[in-house]
């Protein structure tokens, strides 16, 4: 009788345990919420390294959620590691590829970091399409287009 009721006891933990699983699976985008509002927080009082480790926990815990992605971009851009802004921001792209304010982001970093007008072009262009009521892509764009003797008209949307 005692192996019955070990086997019982053993399905029991085993039910509570996969309960447990399912609920934090289901409770994933909320727990990603509180660790964003936290890296918020901290990055509101310029405590950049403990801000980087909550947006990627976030990250971490529900890669849908694309806050985290633009908000760890911005950290990097405010600590000059520009190349790393943008691997995160293509990352944001993998997730959300018609998101326009990351590909603004990438373009905005290729005209004015790098001055590599050609690539930003490409970027400040797609932005541009995906959101017409910017201005801001749509002003780099000319800023590019001027620096390389090209009429911006002929790639306005």
């Amino acid at each position: 009788m005692a192996g019955v009721e070990q086997g019982f006891q053993f399905r029991v933990k085993l039910f509570f345990l996969g309960m447990g699983f399912i609920l934090c699976w289901i409770l994933r985008p909320w727990i990603a919420v509180q660790s964003y509002n936290r890296a918020q927080t901290y990055y509101s009082v310029q405590e950049f390294k403990k801000a980087e480790l909550h947006y990627k926990r976030a990250i971490i815990i529900y890669p849908g959620f694309i806050l985290p992605y633009l908000k760890l971009g911005y950290l990097y851009e405010d600590l000059n590691q520009y190349e790393k802004a943008v691997e995160v921001y293509k990352n944001a792209l993998a997730r959300q590829p018609r998101n326009a304010v990351v590909c603004y982001r990438i373009g905005f970093y290729y005209a004015y970091v790098k001055k590599d007008y050609l690539s930003a072009i490409f970027w400040l262009k797609r932005a541009t399409e995906l959101n017409p009521k910017d201005p801001q892509p749509r002003i780099w764009l000319e800023i590019c287009c001027q620096k390389l003797g090209i009429d911006p008209v002929s790639l306005l949307p």
